[in-house]
């Protein structure tokens, strides 16, 4: 990402919503810089956070979205085998 400033980027909100944001200076924080960037509001974002194009914020979204899903699948998982053994220690009360 480049560090001319000010210079545009795209973040994934917590929604997963792609914004562009303005970066207008180095961020910092306890001091230390770090590869963050700061916009006009404040805000600062870490390096990793940034990207170059709508395209690819949107695709890193879809990532996420498909690690939560796995996530979510193998809970469900382990739910469905709590509530079976529950069920077969049930039966007998």
């Amino acid at each position: 990402m480049s560090k001319s400033y000010p210079f545009t980027a795209w973040v994934l909100t917590k929604d997963f919503i792609p914004k562009q944001i303005e970066l207008v200076r180095p961020g910092n924080y306890s001091g230390v810089q770090n590869g963050r960037h700061a916009t006009a509001g404040g805000r600062t974002y870490l390096e990793p956070e940034l990207h170059q194009s709508k395209r690819a914020v949107v695709a890193l979204g879809w990532r996420r979205l498909e690690a939560i899903e796995k996530a979510e699948k193998e809970r469900a998982a382990r739910v469905a085998k709590q509530k079976q053994n529950l069920t077969e220690h049930s039966a007998d009360l």
